[in-house]
């Protein structure tokens, strides 16, 4: 355990050395100086529409289901950010003269593995819980509307990037190169992803049939983890102050398990 704990803080200490948590503090920072100005330019009429839809029937419901749509449009660029900012870590803990002091401490490899990993959640997470919250600090402040709700982007942006963290770690033990794991995480989550999400549909089904492509897409619609399906979970938790269909949020968690566990058996085998 204190091998594992050594590897993670070590992580966290080497963001720190590199500027990544400045670097990021300053971009969400900006962002959030971006979405004030915006909001605020039009606050008053936001917050006038915000009180009159909570006054009329059914009011309530039309402002949550409108902070839904909002914390959407946050909740992608808001993962992709927390993907982006770890991509590095595990292709740099391979590089020659990384990877040999690493492996000639008195740490298992699975253990150092699993905290290199639980060292960038913990980055991704501070990350997330300052963009999410911060963006709904500015929305609250700007139009006097508070959807508290609008914070469960927090733990399904977290949730799902442990997903694609566990594929970006396993990418890297293929090329040890930052962009192939940017590039694994980033092409999964917008183009893999929501097309097997699209395969699943009654539409999808319909159109495949039962052609062998057909066949495939059940097949990696089961394997991979449902990224794409989170969008979803995530609007209607907003909207309705409650997650109510966990499944894809479920199937997420056991194939970010899975995927860990094949990347770790790779790395505690392959040979530096």
């Amino acid at each position: 355990m204190s091998g594992f704990l050594a590897v993670a803080s070590h992580t966290l200490s080497e963001a720190m050395r590199r500027k990544l948590v400045l670097a990021v503090f300053v971009l969400i920072a900006v962002e959030l100086l971006l979405v004030g100005a915006l909001v605020g330019s039009a606050a008053g009429l936001v917050t006038v529409a915000g009180q009159v839809m909570q006054g009329a029937p059914g009011g309530r419901e039309a402002l949550a289901t409108v902070f839904a749509g909002v914390g959407l449009a946050f909740y992608w660029p808001g993962l992709l950010l927390m993907c982006w900012l770890t991509a590095g870590f595990f292709p740099r803990m391979q590089e020659r003269g990384a990877i040999d002091l690493l492996l000639s401490k008195p740490i298992g490899r699975v253990a150092l593995f699993a905290g290199r990993y639980a060292g960038c959640a913990a980055l991704a997470a501070a990350a997330s819980v300052l963009f999410f919250g911060g963006n709904w600090i500015v929305l609250g402040l700007k139009t006097g509307l508070w959807v508290p709700a609008f914070l469960l982007t927090i733990p399904a942006s977290i949730f799902t990037y442990l997903a694609l963290l566990s594929m970006m770690a396993l990418a890297s033990l293929a090329g040890r190169f930052t962009v192939v794991s940017a590039i694994a995480a980033t092409g999964y989550a917008a183009i893999v992803a929501p097309i097997l999400y699209a395969a699943s549909t009654e539409i999808g089904r319909t159109l495949m049939g039962d052609s062998a492509w057909g066949g495939v897409f059940r097949i990696l619609y089961n394997v991979l983890p449902r990224t794409a399906e989170t969008s979803d979970v995530l609007f209607e938790a907003i909207r309705l102050g409650r997650i109510d269909s966990p499944g894809a949020l479920l199937q997420v968690g056991i194939s970010a398990v899975a995927w860990f566990g094949a990347a770790a058996a790779w790395f505690r085998r392959k040979d530096y």
